[in-house]
């Protein structure tokens, strides 16, 4: 497609998905709290932006922050950061890798989604959920 920055096929939104409905219970997340949400590789988080994420989190006191376990030996090194920036390890929840299927439905429990950098941007991620949101 002529001009065209990125493509995404609207059918790609699981709409079948819907009949599996998931809860924040599923995933260890509170009902009672704002839920903030990255779901990309732990690679690319970069000081800044895990700061300024922890900054958010201290300000916002009953709120976590939702992760992708990706990869699994970064879970200790992100909640070692997060305890020098302040932020309690327990505020902190990781979810492992998931087919598409299940990941962008469930990653709709989130309240919000913290994006990256411009240079880590996550378009395909943050488009399949706006496409799940509208097109479900």
């Amino acid at each position: 497609m002529p001009h065209c920055y990125f493509v995404i096929d609207y059918r790609q939104s699981h709409m079948d998905s819907l009949a599996s409905a998931v809860s924040r219970a599923d995933y260890g997340l509170p009902e009672d709290k704002v839920v903030f949400s990255c779901s990309n590789q732990l690679y690319k988080y970069d000081p800044q932006i895990f700061a300024t994420w922890c900054n958010i989190l201290r300000r916002v006191p009953d709120s976590v922050l939702w992760l992708l376990r990706f990869p699994p030996s970064g879970e200790p090194r992100i909640r070692r950061e997060a305890a020098k920036l302040g932020v309690p390890s327990e505020r902190i929840i990781f979810s492992n890798v998931a087919e598409k299927d299940v990941h962008i439905p469930r990653s709709g429990l989130a309240d919000v989604f913290l994006d990256l950098s411009l240079i880590h941007i996550s378009e395909p991620t943050r488009l399949g959920m706006i496409s799940y949101a509208v097109f479900c």
